[in-house]
């Protein structure tokens, strides 16, 4: 979580008392890379508690996060999920993210290794040019 206290990047939490923890989940951005070349580029962290799924909290969570992302500060949204998780997919899909790649077996959870899929957002302007007529 640490990665998502940037600065000028939304970090949303929702809450609910009925809760333990009080949390239901949370939204961010946080550095891609953590080099230079991708300072533009920033990564999500999206986490429901399993009472919170199917409730559209995940996609309200997602809306807000990418309407409180500056265009001039965050050029492309990344989003790296685990291959087990097509919910998590279908969520970023939903929210506009494009698939971009696969890579089986990079990531080690709960005993075994999983892939993971490759998301992205670009919050650039278009770049088409105007013919001028």
């Amino acid at each position: 979580m640490e990665h998502c206290r940037t600065g000028r990047l939304p970090f949303l939490v929702v809450e609910d008392p009925e809760v333990a923890s009080g949390v239901l989940g949370f939204a961010c951005l946080g550095p891609y890379r953590g080099k230079a070349g991708w300072a533009r580029t920033m990564e999500d962290s999206i986490y429901l508690r399993p009472e919170a799924a199917g409730r559209g909290i995940g996609s309200r969570l997602m809306r807000a996060m990418i309407d409180q992302t500056d265009p001039a500060v965050v050029r492309n949204i990344m989003a790296v999920i685990s291959d087990e998780v097509p919910e998590s997919v279908a969520l970023h899909r939903k929210a506009g993210f494009v698939e971009s790649g696969r890579t089986p077996g990079v990531g080690y959870k709960f005993g075994r290794w999983v892939g993971v899929v490759y998301m992205h957002l670009s919050l650039a302007p278009s770049e088409v040019a105007e013919s001028g007529d």
